[in-house]
């Protein structure tokens, strides 16, 4: 019986230490860290909502340290208005209706529940479909707007 109970306390220990490798969690740790700066993870999704597809930038395959990670383009972006097309975030300039190619930070996610939503990884709705939102930073890059937001950018790790 004693050895049933002990075999029983390492498949739980395993299974947790598995979970934890494999959904890429640290304890004590708000994003994922590369190269000495941490990156923002994606906010939870809330129950009776599903992810949608939405271009994000991607952490650097090789991430230096000495490189600085922490700064925005000076661009700014006139009022985008958000719709799902083909399960995937369309955008279009609020004023001219005309389409846009947008990426946006890493840990950024979209959403849908009654109305699609881009959301921040602390979990703030950025923009909401049927809403105009026109105060977005960032620059034009390879035909794109990269949405770019001070307070979502990575941190040195420890700092």
């Amino acid at each position: 019986m004693l050895e049933a109970m002990r075999d029983l306390r390492m498949l739980v220990l395993a299974s947790a230490l598995f979970v934890i490798l494999v959904t890429g969690c640290s304890l004590g740790q708000t994003g994922n860290v590369r190269g000495g700066w941490t990156w923002p993870t994606p906010a939870p999704l809330p129950a009776g909502a599903v992810a949608v597809r939405l271009e994000t930038e991607q952490i650097p395959p090789i991430v230096n340290p000495d490189v600085e990670y922490a700064a925005c383009p000076l661009a700014l972006l006139g009022p985008i208005t958000i719709q799902l097309v083909d399960d995937q975030v369309k955008y279009r300039d609020a004023a001219s209706g005309e389409k846009l190619d947008i990426v946006w930070q890493v840990g950024f996610t979209a959403r849908r529940a009654n109305v699609v939503e881009i959301v921040a990884p602390d979990g703030a709705v950025i923009v909401r479909e049927g809403q105009a939102r026109g105060d977005l930073a960032g620059g034009w890059f390879g035909g794109a707007f990269h949405v770019c937001m001070g307070q979502y950018l990575p941190q040195r790790a420890g700092g």
